[in-house]
């Protein structure tokens, strides 16, 4: 079973996408993509035991994969950036998202 809390954090930022981005079949594919990478507990990799490796939140997104993907996509990176700047943080690319 999935945190409340975790589930409400979902439903909010869903709240952030377009109205075509929020259909039921991508609010499925959250929860498909957080169970198995991370079982909505890890917010940080699990290797070897320890929470060490390099993806990071319930998505395990890592900075030169999803991440990068989605910063440089032609059909995602204009809304990424807006919904970035909506909410006061700057997004580059070499760091970490760093709030204004």
């Amino acid at each position: 079973m999935i945190d409340p809390k975790i589930l409400n954090s979902i439903d909010i930022a869903m709240t952030l996408l377009l109205r075509e981005m929020r259909s039921p079949e991508a609010l499925v594919l959250m929860y498909a993509i957080g169970l198995q990478e991370s079982r909505f507990i890890y917010r940080r990799q699990i290797v070897s035991g320890t929470p060490t490796g390099p993806a990071k939140g319930f998505l395990q997104f890592e900075r030169g994969g999803g991440c990068k993907g989605v910063v440089e996509h032609q059909a995602s990176r204009y809304w990424m950036h807006k919904v970035c700047m909506n909410h006061g943080y700057q997004f580059q690319r070499n760091r970490d998202l760093e709030r204004d």
